[in-house]
C-alpha cells in the first residue's frame, strides 16, 4: 500500500496541484480529488497496518483503523470506516460532552449508534425539548468538526475540511427519513454513489496550497464548459480509474477468498501464497527511500 500504490501516486498528485488551481478543468479537478483520495487512504491505511503488525509482533493487539471506507454508502457509515480511532475519539470526548450526552469511554467503533438518539432521549412527548435537543446536537455537530479541522492544522482550509463533513453528516440526517422509505439494496446503491464523490471532494482542501485554490477548484465543477478539456497526463486519468476499480475487486474479493479457504482450505492456502508472493516481489521491485507517511505532518 505504501511504497508501490501511495508513493506512486504521489508525484502525480503533486505536480497536479503545484500547477495554478485554474488551470484544471472540471475532469481534472475530479480525477485529482479521487487519486489523492486513493494516495491518502494507501498511504495512512498502511501507516496504521504498519502499526497494529508492529504491535502484534509483540503481544499488542491494537483494533482495526480502515474499513473500506469508500465503499461507504452514507457520510456517517463513511467516518465508521475511516480512521476509526480519531472518529471514536471525537465521538466520546467532544461530540457528546458537546451535545449534552452520556461520555463514552471505548473510544472505537467510529460514529455508530450511540451517536444516534431515540425518540425518548430527544423528548418525543414534548416538541419544545425535542427541538432544543435536536438543536444542541447540530451546534455540537459543526463545533465538532471545526476543532476536527483545526487539529489537523491551523489553517482555514482544513476548518472547511471539518465543516464540509459537518455539512454532509447533517444532510444525510435530514435526509435519512425519507430514504428509510426506499428498497434498502436500492437506497445503498445510491448513497454509495453520492457519498463517494461527495467525500472525494472534500480532499480538495486538505492538499491544495490554499483556501483560495480550494474554492477555483470548487467552482470549476459548476462550469459546464470545463468539462470540454483535459489538461493532466493521459496515464494520469487511466490510474484513477484502475485504482478505483481495484479498491471495488478487493472489497469483493475479499469474502469470497475467506468462503474459498473455509470450503477448499489447501486451495485457498495455495492462492494466498502466490498473492502474498506477489505482493513482496512488488514491494523489493518498488522499494526505495521511503516517502514521509502524510499523517506525520498533522
Amino acid at each position: 500500500l505504501k511504497t508501490v500504490l501511495a508513493d506512486n501516486i504521489a508525484p502525480l498528485v503533486d505536480a497536479a496541484f503545484e500547477a495554478k488551481a485554474a488551470s484544471h478543468g472540471a475532469l481534472d479537478v475530479w480525477t485529482l480529488a479521487f487519486l489523492f483520495g486513493f494516495q491518502i487512504y494507501f498511504d495512512f491505511s498502511a501507516y496504521s497496518h504498519i502499526a497494529l503488525g508492529a504491535g502484534r509482533l509483540m503481544g499488542i493487539r491494537f483494533p482495526e483503523n480502515f474499513n473500506f471506507p469508500y465503499l461507504s454508502s452514507s457520510p456517517r457509515e463513511f467516518w465508521k470506516r475511516w480512521h476509526i480511532s480519531l472518529s471514536s475519539w471525537i465521538r466520546d470526548y467532544l461530540y457528546l460532552p458537546l451535545a449534552g450526552e452520556k461520555v463514552l469511554d471505548r473510544s472505537t467503533g467510529g460514529l455508530d449508534k450511540a451517536v444516534e438518539m431515540t425518540p425518548e432521549q430527544l423528548g418525543a412527548d414534548d416538541p419544545s425539548a425535542k427541538h432544543q435537543k435536536a438543536r444542541k446536537r447540530t451546534r455540537a455537530l459543526f463545533l465538532t468538526w471545526g476543532i476536527m479541522g483545526l487539529w489537523h492544522g491551523a489553517a482555514w482550509r482544513f476548518v472547511v475540511w471539518g465543516l464540509y463533513h459537518a455539512v454532509l453528516v447533517y444532510g444525510h440526517r435530514k435526509l435519512l427519513p425519507r430514504v428509510k422509505t426506499l428498497d434498502q439494496r436500492v437506497a445503498t446503491f445510491l448513497g454509495w454513489c453520492v457519498t463517494l464523490p461527495l467525500t472525494m471532494l472534500s480532499w480538495i482542501p486538505f492538499r491544495a496550497a490554499s483556501l483560495s485554490d480550494t474554492f477555483t477548484m470548487w467552482t470549476t465543477l459548476f462550469r459546464p464548459s470545463a468539462y470540454l478539456t483535459l489538461n493532466m497526463r493521459e496515464n494520469t486519468y487511466l490510474l484513477t480509474a484502475l485504482l478505483f476499480v481495484g479498491v471495488i475487486a478487493a472489497y469483493w474479493m475479499r469474502p469470497a477468498m475467506k468462503a474459498l479457504a473455509a470450503r477448499r482450505p489447501l486451495i485457498g492456502a495455495g492462492v494466498e501464497a502466490v498473492g502474498l508472493t506477489a505482493i513482496v516481489a512488488l514491494v523489493f521491485i518498488f522499494l526505495r527511500p521511503i516517502n514521509q507517511f502524510i499523517y506525520f505532518q498533522f
